[in-house]
């Protein structure tokens, strides 16, 4: 078993010869290393690779693992009126957050997690059922709804937490907000073509535009990080 770690440079690994490979904290992972370091398993008849980690903004590795996956949900029902509440912000996690325990959005009582099953939300997706991802929220764990004072704990980092910090550190998901100048979030609500691809804009819309601009960002670690803008 062999602990390392890649944030420059994959050369501490490159030598290995391994069946397994975890990698943990896998947003600040440079996605260039990805396939260098699963390398290390091409001679493995096992060649398994998971990664874990916890998301930040909408554009690093970790995101870009999530949306190949199968971006599977934990989905609770409720046996008093019937409704699958899914743990996920863009469905009921949010309305789910009540002053006692993990409770139904729709009629609030509570629901036990522990009768819940996964649901992979894009297991349609091209390659996606060979490649599982799982979104793990702090509120669906026993050790918090099942426990007064860590429910209690959880619920004041609403308040006590940034938004961005309380997305990504307590519900496991990506957020932008107030984090970069200009997000992700920011150019999808500024675009008046709608979200697409490189390739839509490239055959569908380029040859429309008058004028063609080209922004790259270099951003290294901020003022009490190293920079790495030379590189």
């Amino acid at each position: 078993m062999f602990f390392s770690f890649c944030l420059l440079g994959v050369d501490r690994v490159r030598s290995l010869s391994v069946d397994v490979i975890k990698f943990d904290e896998i947003q600040d992972f440079d996605p260039d290393f990805i396939p260098v370091i699963n390398e290390c398993m091409s001679h493995s008849t096992y060649g398994i690779s998971s990664y874990s980690g916890t998301p930040k903004t909408k554009d690093n590795g970790i995101e870009d693992l999530w949306h190949r996956s199968s971006q599977a949900e934990w989905v609770i029902p409720c046996y008093s009126c019937g409704k699958w509440n899914m743990c996920c912000v863009e469905a009921d996690l949010l309305k789910m957050l009540r002053p006692e325990t993990l409770c139904c959005a729709k009629c609030g009582k509570p629901v036990n997690p522990a009768a819940g099953s996964w649901y992979h939300t894009a297991m349609q997706q091209k390659g996606a059922s060979n490649f599982h991802g799982y979104h793990i929220p702090q509120p669906i764990l026993p050790v918090h709804c099942a426990n007064s004072r860590k429910w209690k704990e959880l619920l004041a980092k609403q308040s006590k937490y940034s938004e961005q910090k309380f997305l990504n550190e307590v519900l496991g998901e990506s957020c932008d907000v107030g984090v970069t100048l200009v997000s992700e979030t920011d150019l999808i609500k500024a675009s008046t073509l709608g979200r697409n691809d490189y390739r839509t804009a490239l055959n569908t819309f380029l040859a429309s535009c008058d004028i063609r601009a080209l922004s790259v960002d270099w951003g290294g670690g901020g003022l009490q990080e190293v920079s790495r803008s030379e590189e």
